[in-house]
């Protein structure tokens, strides 16, 4: 099936053929795709960067209610991995939102949809720890998370930009092009 179309400027030559137009916008529509996960990736990178010279966390001394120190995000990323010997878990969000930003400017959204998911669930169990103290140092003193600090959203808005933005993605490549069929096979 190729259908001549009206000669003229910026006009198909024929539907599936080389230089026409329904093949150049799908290209521009791939390309659309590509550069809107990557604007995800680099929003969310950002937003992570900006995360860092932050103060994230403010805790207290659980027993007496005096604040034992204000974490900037920095620390926070350096240190976190070592909750996981006090229960939180919530850094291992970090290497997931690393390695799913970068299989989402891959155009693998797919897999970056279920791993920025679970990297985004992971992070907001950081929340648990307003509620239930934890051992803060190797004297036993248990320490709670008093309030979370504008690092702390700023981090929160870096995983959530890219989940929702691994979702809309997967979304919209799953979605048939039915303004423009494929051509017809011979």
């Amino acid at each position: 099936m190729a259908a001549v179309a009206v000669r003229g400027r910026g006009a198909a030559t024929a539907v599936g053929r080389p230089g026409s137009t329904l093949l150049g916008h799908r290209r521009m529509m791939d390309r659309m795709r590509v550069s809107t996960s990557r604007f995800i990736a680099a929003l969310s990178l950002a937003l992570f960067a900006a995360s860092l010279p932050i103060h994230a966390v403010e805790m207290v001394y659980a027993p007496s209610g005096r604040i034992s120190e204000v974490d900037d995000g920095w620390v926070l990323l350096t240190m976190g991995w070592a909750g996981a010997f006090v229960g939180s878990v919530a850094w291992f969000a970090n290497p997931a939102l690393i390695v799913g930003l970068m299989l989402l400017a891959l155009k693998q959204t797919v897999p970056a949809r279920w791993l920025l998911t679970g990297a985004w669930l992971v992070g907001l169990s950081a929340v648990i720890q307003m509620v239930v103290p934890f051992t803060g140092d190797e004297g036993g003193v248990s320490r709670k998370l008093l309030q979370p600090l504008l690092g702390y959203y700023l981090w929160t808005g870096s995983l959530t930009i890219a989940v929702v933005g691994a979702w809309f993605q997967t979304a919209d490549a799953q979605q048939p092009d039915t303004e423009h069929p494929p051509p017809a096979q011979r």
